[in-house]
């Protein structure tokens, strides 16, 4: 099941935004070039809303198990301070908040922990156990990263 919202996005915007930038791939183009266009593209209190992205059921090697659910909220910073990415690019982090909530069953979990490119990061972000599943509370606000409550790196 997939349920998804994007609202108040200015496609003008963002089309030029998309263009912009895979012509300047190779290019050394500097942020203050797409500024005017972010500025653009978020000034409507741009949103990206998941209230569900789920697979009941996963079948892997013939054996069948539960699968996720996943929600999320992805919202532009109403209070950005443009400004601040004169002296810091880095600030863009700023204007992004995102909570995200992911329900995995043990068995996925653990298909997907046994892949080293994944096993370093699911060690470092643990999940609570609730109810035979794994659940990840993530929340990014003002360039800081949660998960579940506790403060990332």
């Amino acid at each position: 099941i997939m349920d998804t919202r994007l609202n108040n996005i200015n496609k003008r915007a963002l089309e030029e935004l998309e263009n912009r930038s895979s012509k300047n791939m190779d290019n050394n183009s500097s942020m203050e070039q797409f500024i005017p266009l972010l500025k653009e593209l978020f000034k409507d209190n741009i949103s990206i809303d998941i209230p569900n992205l789920s697979v009941a059921k996963i079948t892997n090697n013939g054996k069948s198990f539960d699968g996720f659910k996943l929600k999320a909220l992805v919202k532009a910073e109403k209070n950005f301070d443009w400004k601040s990415l004169d002296n810091n690019p880095l600030a863009v982090t700023n204007l992004i908040n995102a909570k995200i909530n992911i329900e995995a069953s043990n068995e996925l979990v653990t298909i997907i922990s046994s892949d080293p490119r994944a096993m370093v990061m699911m060690m470092i972000m643990q999940p609570i156990d609730k109810n035979g599943k794994k659940y990840y509370d993530i929340e990014f606000s003002k360039g800081s990263l949660k998960i579940n409550g506790k403060p990332f790196m």
